[in-house]
């Protein structure tokens, strides 16, 4: 598991204009509805015979780096009408396009962000969407991730939402899934018979394999029993250490999340100590890793009980929140108990740990 130490920004105001059409065009939830004007939409006609992205042949890093395509925001209602939005180079253009063919385009603002409202909701099933940036000089730049949307059939069920990178080096990043609307103060038995893993879903797509493990959560049962939780993909069982002490070995579950614990003092030989897991085969041989800093003050902030998140890359507070309260917009409520570790809620980093209230694990 890599770790990524560059920092966490979305950009306020594109998350502030994303989410108010979001919420004007996609209704959720009315308390994360920022008071700001909306951004006029233009999509690709349809007819027929699809009009079919037509750019200059440059390379890609033809465009400057400072203005670089970013995609912040891709959310996806159940009956397939979707909002996209980033940033990108000033009064360009945003192409989203399926099998090659225009899905829907904007253009980006003077300020360099850009939202996307498709007209037409995405059917049912999985799609790959590429996204290109054209500038207004006629320079163009593919995004070095792709979107993978799954949407089921019964119009229930929240659409599935990942960033796939273009190399095989990096793991998706999943920025909406169906379990998003599932309770987050419990962790699943062994038992669970719930739908494939997120990182499985996603392979599944893409017809590939893949392999990861990560740490989602930590919490304490009492002050000398700490439970681990997290998700894998790939192999057959989770172990590991922290300082000298064993994590118990629990085999990986259909869902592919899994829950572990340390007992004893991990803290014993000092206040600092690496956590490490391990995804294992069959054969107990070792497949992939995921290691964790961590200090006794850090994981003091869940002695009440809380459950305590790690950052991976690609979370925001408001993130966080929605996987927890079911609402992005307690963000407050984290930041505020966690106050002492952020500076700026809108600047997070992967491998800190947020303790979060009124969340408590179960186990």
């Amino acid at each position: 598991m890599k770790s990524n130490l560059l920092p966490v920004i979305i950009g306020a105001s594109i998350i502030a204009i994303a989410t108010l059409l979001y919420a004007i065009i996609l209704p959720s939830d009315p308390a994360e509805e920022p008071q700001i004007a909306a951004v006029q939409n233009t999509t690709a006609p349809q007819s027929d015979n699809q009009q079919t992205v037509v750019t200059p042949n440059v390379e890609k890093d033809s465009v400057d780096e400072g203005y670089k395509l970013v995609i912040d925001i891709a959310r996806v209602q159940a009956d397939g009408m979707a909002v996209f939005a980033g940033r990108g180079a000033p009064e360009g253009t945003i192409f989203i396009t399926e099998n090659g063919e225009i899905f829907a385009q904007n253009t980006i603002n003077e300020q360099g962000e850009w939202v996307v409202l498709p007209e037409t909701a995405l059917a049912p099933g999985a799609h790959l969407l590429e996204l290109t940036m054209v500038t207004k000089d006629g320079e163009s730049q593919r995004a070095d991730v792709s979107l993978v949307v799954e949407i089921a059939d019964n119009n229930d069920e929240k659409p599935l939402v990942a960033l796939v990178p273009q190399t095989d080096d990096e793991s998706p990043t999943l920025l909406q899934s169906p379990d998003d609307d599932k309770p987050q103060d419990t962790v699943p038995s062994d038992d669970d018979t719930s739908p494939a893993t997120q990182a499985e879903q996603v392979a599944e797509i893409l017809g590939q394999e893949d392999i990861f493990v990560q740490i989602g959560s930590l919490s304490w049962s009492d002050t000398d029993r700490l439970n681990v939780h997290g998700v894998a993909s790939g192999g057959d069982a989770i172990t590991g250490m922290m300082a000298d002490e064993a994590l118990n070995k629990v085999t990986l579950n259909r869902s592919g999340r899994w829950s572990s614990y340390v007992t004893g003092n991990p803290f014993k030989s000092g206040d600092r100590q690496m956590l490490v897991i391990q995804l294992v085969d069959a054969e107990n041989k070792v497949l992939e890793q995921a290691q964790l800093n961590v200090s006794k003050s850090q994981l003091s902030a869940g002695l009440d009980g809380s459950l305590m998140v790690v950052v991976h890359k690609g979370d925001a507070l408001w993130r966080i929140a929605y996987r927890s309260y079911g609402e992005g917009v307690r963000y407050v409520d984290i930041f505020r108990r966690n106050a002492d570790k952020i500076d700026d809620p809108d600047l997070i980093y992967p491998n800190q740990i947020f303790a979060v209230p009124g969340v408590k694990n179960t186990q």
